[in-house]
């Protein structure tokens, strides 16, 4: 077999293969697919600031869980409803040991905080409603209302971006 027909026999190869793949790509919808992307990056957003959100308010909870049972261990010690020297003891012993966290205060914190976490998540899930909605209805669907959602979706979030991020028809406060 001479060099000439080796290269001959590689070219008409590689175009059958490339016939071959434009076949393929004709039978590929990229838009649904271009939906289910906008689909699947909304509904990761709108997760994602759940996620975040509800950290923070399970950080702020804690925080308040315990400085509320300081509060009360507190107020505890610097009452006395008899004149007795180990209910002072006591007393000053539950406050020394609520300002250290030792009484069942990791416990309290964590309850306190997975609390935080589940009230925060939900709020932030509220608040985003329609994008959840959008999202999911992508993904969900299909045809021609999973592309018009996905469109509708990408609208949505490009509005918000720009409200947002350029204050692009957010009004003034200062201007009233």
């Amino acid at each position: 077999m001479s060099i000439s027909a080796s290269v001959s026999s590689a070219t008409q190869n590689i175009s059958q293969n490339a016939q071959n793949l434009a076949k393929k790509a004709k039978g590929l919808d990229f838009a649904k697919y271009a939906a289910k992307g906008v689909g699947v990056a909304g509904l990761g957003a709108v997760l994602y600031d759940a996620h975040q959100y509800g950290k923070i308010q399970a950080r702020t909870s804690g925080k308040n869980q315990l400085a509320e049972s300081a509060c009360d261990a507190y107020m505890g010690s610097t009452t006395l409803n008899s004149t007795s020297t180990i209910d002072s003891k006591l007393q000053n012993a539950r406050l020394s040991a609520e300002m250290n966290g030792s009484i069942f205060g990791g416990i309290r914190k964590g309850f306190a905080q997975a609390k935080g976490y589940i009230k925060g998540a939900i709020t932030s899930l509220a608040e985003n409603i329609v994008p959840l909605a959008l999202s999911a209805a992508t993904l969900v669907t299909g045809g021609v209302a999973s592309k018009v959602l996905g469109a509708a979706t990408a609208i949505y979030g490009g509005v918000r971006a720009a409200t947002v991020a350029f204050g692009i028809g957010k009004p003034n406060p200062l201007s009233k």
